[in-house]
């Protein structure tokens, strides 16, 4: 508003300046030396508002540059996640939280609210992973790494259509000889989710004194320890109210001949 009023000051002082010049030439006679007396303050007052007008547009360019730099200093520097939130909390307290920190950290109501029954807090639950989940997963069994391994949305039953068809080969057919149909046989296997866990009990104290990456390494240790028990059940697993193992599930195969 400032700029646009200066404009408007220097606007009418270049008018008084013209009137000036126009009323000489429109009574055919040479300027008084009053009129360029007053032509030259005119002229020194309309330089001095076309300066303050080219200042203070380079000082709105500066504050758009550092506006600017802000913004992608802002962009760039990493941002909260749940996880460093919650170690945060862990060391410093709930006081040491920025708001949007505190958004990450939900303090548990009663026993009864839990993320498995929707009506009791499932619905509030998104579905998405935290990074150091990701991390964990890496400490898996033998078996885990070698396995086709499905993401899916919740933990109901999976449909997976299953197929044996290793009984049956293609024949030698002659030519213009009819073809023996060899229908398929499909199957479905449901898949389970099951849930493990473990915990350790870390006082504050010990989270804030630690001379290494203390939480960290808590994330790596319990993935190890899901790692032994999941590879245990991926291997000889009864596939009741657990997982079914490779070799619990897998078809007999040769029978070694007798000692004789």
């Amino acid at each position: 508003m400032k700029n646009i009023e200066l404009r408007g000051r220097r606007a009418q002082l270049i008018k008084d300046a013209d009137a000036i010049v126009a009323g000489a030439h429109a009574e055919n006679r040479s300027m008084t030396g009053e009129e360029k007396t007053k032509f030259e303050a005119i002229e020194a007052d309309a330089r001095g508002l076309k300066q303050e007008i080219e200042i203070i547009e380079r000082n709105a360019e500066m504050k758009k540059e550092i506006a600017s730099m802000e913004g992608e200093a802002r962009a760039a520097a990493p941002k909260a996640n749940a996880s460093a939130a919650f170690s945060k909390y862990l060391r410093h307290g709930f006081g040491s939280l920025s708001a949007e920190e505190r958004s990450m950290v939900q303090k548990r109501g009663t026993a009864t609210q839990v993320a498995g029954t929707d009506s009791l807090g499932g619905f509030l639950v998104p579905q998405e992973f935290s990074n150091e989940l990701d991390v964990a997963t890496a400490f898996t069994g033998e078996v885990e790494r070698l396995a086709k391994k499905l993401n899916t949305a919740s933990g109901g039953l999976l449909d997976y259509p299953t197929i044996n068809d290793t009984a049956t080969d293609a024949g030698l057919t002659a030519e213009a000889a009819a073809v023996t149909v060899q229908d398929m046989t499909f199957g479905n296997k449901q898949l389970s989710a099951y849930n493990y866990s473990s915990l350790v009990k870390v006082s504050q104290q010990l989270l804030q004194d630690s001379a290494f990456d203390l939480n960290a390494f808590l994330v790596e240790a319990m993935g190890e320890r899901i790692a032994r028990a999941t590879n245990a059940a991926f291997t000889t697993g009864t596939g009741s109210s657990q997982p079914q193992g490779l070799v619990t599930g897998s078809a007999l195969g040769n029978t070694a001949a007798g000692a004789n």
